[in-house]
């Protein structure tokens, strides 16, 4: 099951230098895993390939997971820990698993994700017309802006949602129905 993008060569400080460098503070989430992956290598396991796809793919862009691999590579190491083989049922899943994507893909999808977390939605916009007028309007009327938020939520309640909050999706309802009956 060795791969030819397989992680075995890297060390902790590079691996560790790559999560920090993925968006949705990925460091933070599993710099734990990385350690305790490093500390099960030193010993031979007879799940060792099946650990390392799961490893590898930690370092894929979090969208293109096809499954919570997070959760699942924390499972196994908790198995393994505990002496214990992992069960057929993880084993499968684990085989289930395609190669990780591209790196080619993986970079796109980063800078993806990296822009999304960041709140930069610019270069994402295909119709960018449509951005720029609905921003404008939102600059020019005041009321506009603090309601925004209540609009969309006005919304919402229009198709059968439950309401949320309501003073300034009240106050957007009275200014619609002002201006259909001029």
């Amino acid at each position: 099951m060795k791969r030819a993008n397989s992680r075995s060569r890297s060390d902790l400080e590079d691996d560790l230098k790559h999560l920090s460098g993925l968006a949705y503070h990925r460091l933070e989430s599993s710099e734990d895993l990385v350690r305790r992956f490093y500390r099960f290598t030193r010993t031979a396991h007879a799940n060792s390939d099946h650990l390392q796809k799961l490893y590898d793919w930690l370092f894929v862009p979090i969208t293109l997971w096809p499954i919570d691999i997070e959760g699942i590579l924390r499972a196994a190491l908790d198995r393994v820990a505990s002496g214990r083989r992992l069960d057929n049922r993880m084993l499968l899943l684990i085989d289930l698993l395609r190669s990780p994507p591209s790196d080619k893909t993986q970079r796109a999808v980063s800078e993806h994700e990296r822009l999304v977390q960041r709140g930069r939605y610019e270069p994402l916009i295909r119709a960018r017309h449509k951005y720029n007028q609905i921003e404008s309007e939102l600059a020019r009327d005041p009321t506009s802006a603090r309601c925004a938020k209540a609009g969309i939520k006005a919304q919402r309640e229009s198709i059968g949602c439950p309401p949320r909050i309501s003073p300034c999706a009240k106050a957007l309802e009275r200014s619609r129905r002002t201006e259909t009956k001029r």
